[in-house]
């Protein structure tokens, strides 16, 4: 239906103003969020694509430039093939600045995160089976953080009883979350597709000279492993399997390695804990059950 206005009675309004310009185009000086928006959908690695102070969490959801975004782990570590059954056993997607990312920011592992916006629920996940061979990729239906919801209060979670809570987060929908909160934002999160792995093709490589060049020794404990270089490993610091830089290496022996924070997963078998141990008393190196103690020497030096 064509509408017909009559404009007559406000030209004379202005017409003391002066002339009246009919003919003209609007500029936008905004970025092009849809350039941007194709940005996310392709996945963003923090630390490469996006520096930490870059993520703002002051309003309680995260956002990147104006958008809305989600942190998630993609490694899923040696549980891979149960999250990709359920994915609510596995790591959850942060919305908010909770506790956990506040905890993860202070002790040096927040480049583990990517930074992602998809709102069907399933985000491209990676790690390794506990009976070994090559990482497995997939995607699962990962769980929203517990924390992220109970900061927001996100439909009342953190004064619901045990049960209330289990059926918000059961049910949440990442879509219907965005939508709640679209007025903080320029756009909406898209659903987007990336597929990533864990250690670099070279890892391998990188991992043996580093050993080689330290004589297979454990920058920990200092035990020598030369006639047992299985047991020794090389820990990422900050849990990016991907950051091969030499500041985020060390060079540790499997009970050492096991021992850093958030590893508790690693499985090392008596019998080697056995010979590592039974190398440190040749050797005259700490005991591994003054291990703490071993830790406060080192704070105190």
């Amino acid at each position: 239906m064509k509408l017909t206005v009559d404009f007559s009675a406000l030209h004379r309004a202005v017409a003391p103003l002066g002339q009246i310009v009919t003919e003209f185009s609007i500029t936008s000086d905004l970025p092009d969020i849809t350039v941007f928006d194709e940005l996310l959908k392709k996945g963003i690695i923090l630390g490469e694509d996006v520096q930490l102070d870059e993520i703002d969490g002051s309003n309680g959801v995260l956002n990147y430039d104006g958008h809305q975004v989600m942190l998630y782990i993609p490694d899923q570590g040696d549980d891979i093939e149960a999250v990709l059954s359920n994915g609510k056993l596995g790591r959850r997607i942060h919305v908010a600045e909770c506790s956990t990312l506040e905890l993860m920011r202070e002790t040096g592992r927040f480049k583990r995160y990517d930074v992602i916006n998809r709102v069907d629920g399933f985000f491209p996940v990676f790690g390794s089976s506990y009976r070994g061979g090559p990482n497995t990729e997939g995607e699962a239906d990962l769980g929203v953080c517990k924390n992220c919801l109970k900061i927001l209060n996100y439909k009342g979670y953190s004064t619901q009883s045990p049960q209330v809570k289990n059926q918000v987060f059961n049910s949440f929908s990442f879509e219907q979350f965005f939508e709640v909160y679209s007025s903080y934002f320029k756009s909406l999160p898209v659903n987007s597709k990336k597929h990533t792995s864990g250690y670099t093709s070279d890892w391998p490589s990188i991992s043996a000279k580093l050993r080689s060049d330290l004589n297979y020794t454990c920058e920990q404990c200092g035990v020598d492993l030369k006639s047992e270089k299985k047991l020794l490993h090389t820990h990422h610091i900050n849990g990016n399997k991907a950051d091969n830089e030499r500041d985020n290496l060390r060079v540790l022996c499997a009970d050492c390695h096991k021992k850093q924070p958030h590893h508790d997963h690693i499985y090392v078998s008596n019998s080697d804990i056995l010979k590592i141990n039974q190398l440190r008393r040749e050797q005259h190196k700490f005991d591994v059950f003054n291990y703490d103690n071993l830790r406060e020497l080192r704070i105190q030096h």
